[in-house]
């Protein structure tokens, strides 16, 4: 029988997988990353239109974590992908990667620059982060994040 006390827990089961849901299909956050493994901080994400005269980079910058009790290396990966076309740039599924050593509870910060090539197409593109350490540890996406006008 369901009363106040029961709708209450049931209200708050179908409210957390819904938030956990909603992050997942908007890409927010790899929501069972591999524990004890360096994780992705904060991303500044690059935002807004960008001339399409090829020459400038657009560049991600990315705060990496490491809360193990041992220094890890590995290397981050940045990609992009054309939002109208589904074509990821230049051409194929080719990575912009930086090499990272972060000590025990330590940090580090990244940049990753994107150069876009001459045949890259006007419109949004989407944004993938993720850290590999042989294996994917911890990836983010940002949808539609900018735009090549």
């Amino acid at each position: 029988m369901l009363n106040k006390k029961n709708i209450t827990i049931l209200s708050v089961l179908l409210l957390t997988s819904v938030l956990l849901f909603s992050s997942v299909a908007l890409g927010q956050r790899n929501p069972f990353p591999i524990q004890n493994e360096v994780r992705i901080g904060n991303v500044l994400w690059p935002t807004g239109s960008f001339p399409a005269n090829y020459g400038n980079g657009i560049s991600v910058t990315v705060e990496i974590y490491n809360p193990t009790i041992q220094p890890l290396m590995g290397e981050v990966r940045y990609q992009v992908q054309h939002v109208q076309s589904g074509r990821w740039f230049p051409d194929g599924n080719v990575i912009r990667q930086s090499a990272y050593g972060i000590p025990s509870g330590g940090t580090s910060t990244v940049l990753l620059t994107w150069y876009p090539p001459s045949n890259a197409p006007k419109g949004y593109y989407n944004a993938f982060i993720s850290l590999f350490r042989g294996r994917c540890t911890d990836q983010r996406q940002q949808y539609r994040t900018f735009q090549l006008t």
